[in-house]
Parts: structure tokens; sequence; C-alpha cells
């Protein structure tokens, strides 16, 4: 299988997958996101799929953490820090209630970010999109987050 056929295969994976968890106003061609003007979906599909994908804890702890160091078998040492600022505790947008989700961005889509938070005991999600800036989603993330606390 060639590396387009490989993408092509998860595609029809994606969608399949959106279908079975009714998401009605989403399409996927490409598995990273980039702007096609085929490929879309809507803030509250979005909140179907991160549902579904925080119900799996291996995603759950990946998404938590604010940064992470992996050591191959070669001794290769990797650091990976996540661009979720929510998590991370030296920037200015740290809360502490925030156990993840997904950030991303496209010229299309503007600034997005998925949040998963925790308010006594009961779990979260907020979605922003088209921000026009890093601020702007963390800014209105913390605002609805304290609609809760």
């Amino acid at each position: 299988m060639t590396d387009y056929q490989a993408v092509e295969k998860f595609c029809v994976l994606m969608n399949e997958l959106s279908a079975q968890l009714g998401m009605e106003s989403s399409h996927f061609v490409n598995p990273d996101g980039w702007d096609n003007s085929e490929q879309y979906t809507t803030a509250y599909d979005l909140c179907m799929l991160a549902r579904y994908a925080s119900t799996f804890p291996e995603i759950r702890e990946a998404a938590s953490c604010s940064e992470k160091q992996i050591t191959l078998l070669s001794g290769e040492v990797f650091n990976w820090h996540n661009s979720n600022k929510l998590l991370d505790p030296q920037s200015e947008f740290y809360n502490k209630n925030v156990s993840g989700l997904k950030t991303g961005s496209t010229l299309n889509a503007g600034n997005c970010l998925i949040s998963l938070f925790e308010i006594n005991g009961l779990s979260y999600l907020s979605i922003v999109t088209g921000c026009k800036t890093d601020y702007d989603r963390y800014n209105l993330t913390l605002r609805l987050i304290n609609e809760y606390t």
C-alpha cells in the first residue's frame, strides 16, 4: 500500500467512525485537519468526537501531559511539549481544572481549541473555533470555564 493509499483508507475509516458517532455534518479527506474544500466539520460534531475520544484512558493521559520525555530503545531522547497552554503551569493561561484535549489551527478555521475540564467531579467539554489568535482561544476557553467555577 502506498502512502497515498494509506491516507485514503484512513480517511474512509475516519468517515465511517464519524457516521457511527452521529457526526452528520463532517467529512474528512485528510487525517491531519489541513484545509481542503472537501473537508468540513462543525463544533457540534467535534464535541461528539471529543466526547468519544475522551472515553479512552490512553487519549486522556496523552492529552493531559504538558510535556513528556521519550527514550527510544536506541537511547535517543525526545522531548515533546504540548501546545495547549492551559496545561502548562508556566503559562498565563494555565488552569488546574483542564485535562486536555486538542489544539488546532488552519487559515480557514482560525485558532481552535477543544478543552476537557473537570469541576466538582463533573467533566465538561468546551469548543472554540475561528479565533484570530492563541490569546483569543485561551481567553474564551477560560471565560467558559469560569462560568462553571
